[in-house]
């Protein structure tokens, strides 16, 4: 029922464990670093381009949109929307003409 494993086998299996354990908290570190890093660098390039455009605005009086980078993408462009309907493009076009 129960397997028999010999003391220096699972002193093995924790050593090979720990330093697992040990390669995993240091990827996570690195993580954790480049992550906040990103962040702060996205964050400084948009108040660059908000002052760029403010003082763009000040020189010429002319508005300029300010682009802004985000984490991900939240806002969906005219892309994303045609290809959530892809499907629905072609419907109704096909005559039976068309073979594969």
């Amino acid at each position: 029922m129960f397997a028999v494993v010999s003391v220096t086998v699972h002193n093995q299996v924790r050593e090979e464990l720990a330093a697992e354990r040990a390669v995993n908290a240091e990827r996570a570190h690195a993580l954790a670093f480049a992550t906040a890093q990103n962040e702060f660098l996205m964050l400084r390039v948009n108040q660059l381009e908000k002052e760029r455009a403010i003082l763009f605005k000040e020189v010429t009086s002319l508005p300029i949109p300010v682009p802004e980078i985000v984490y991900g993408n939240p806002v969906k462009t005219s892309t994303d929307r045609i290809l959530a309907k892809q499907d629905q493009l072609w419907q109704g076009v096909d005559d039976g003409s068309v073979t594969q």
